[in-house]
């Protein structure tokens, strides 16, 4: 355990320099070249910029207000109702379906940092796994962006929500519980950084996933969005004393 997190802390270090450390390999995370890890998969970000660009219009119609809570990510984000979900509190959803980390990073400073959200919900990674990313890559990518946000945003919280299991994508789950485990041992290391397993909740007691969470073997049905929902609102509760400003309407107006 000692040195798993010995490892995670290297992360951080070495992401300040451009290079990345994972299982004790050091990645050079600028693309100049990368020694000991399978070879990155490049991938096409261009493929969501009619989701940015319609984020951009809806954005000029009424902005997002500063300090509330953002989600971000893949389709697991996009299919999420949070309005219904969170009534009440300040949320923002800017998932766009199919995204892998590199078009999270890439689209981060049009439909992420200018919200100044005061608490950011990720949810990412899987994708990246489908489509042949290693391990390295994926938590290196993870790293880059929790950096970003804490280099513009130094008071924002990041709620990671790890990989989850899924029928479609079981041969996976291995991989992405590797990611997670890696991902998760780099946020304990950071009070600014909150890792959110909801794979037992998706799981039953034999440890497969449980049909009945999922509408397609992959996203998630409405009785799963609600127990996620929860655990989810659960930290949200405990940020409220650090980030008055994503409480609830009627609590807030209350005080």
């Amino acid at each position: 355990m000692m040195r798993r997190v010995l490892g995670v802390m290297c992360v951080f270090v070495l992401g300040m320099l451009g290079c990345h450390s994972a299982g004790g390999v050091v990645v050079d995370t600028q693309g100049d070249g990368e020694v000991g890890v399978p070879a990155r998969v490049e991938m096409d970000t261009d493929r969501w910029r009619g989701d940015i660009d319609r984020f951009l219009e809806a954005d000029r119609a009424a902005y997002p207000a500063r300090g509330g809570v953002l989600f971000y990510g893949s389709s697991t984000i996009r299919l999420w109702e949070v309005e219904r979900f969170f009534e009440g509190r300040p949320v923002t959803n800017r998932g766009f379906g199919g995204t892998t980390l590199p078009g999270v990073l890439r689209y981060m400073h049009l439909v992420a940092l200018p919200y100044e959200p005061a608490v950011i919900v990720l949810y990412c990674g899987t994708n990246d796994i489908a489509e042949g990313q290693p391990v390295e890559h994926v938590v290196a990518d993870f790293v880059r962006f929790t950096q970003r946000v804490h280099e513009a945003l130094p008071g924002t919280q990041v709620l990671l929500l790890g990989i989850a299991p899924s029928v479609s994508r079981w041969s996976m789950w291995d991989t992405m519980s590797e990611a997670n485990d890696q991902m998760s041992a780099y946020c304990d290391d950071a009070d600014w950084l909150t890792y959110v397993d909801q794979s037992g909740l998706l799981l039953d007691e034999d440890g497969e996933p449980i049909a009945e969470m999922f509408t397609d073997g992959l996203h998630m049905s409405e009785a799963g969005y609600a127990l996620v929902s929860a655990l989810v609102e659960e930290e949200l509760v405990a940020l409220e004393g650090a980030h008055p400003s994503i409480r609830r309407v009627e609590e807030a107006g209350g005080e």
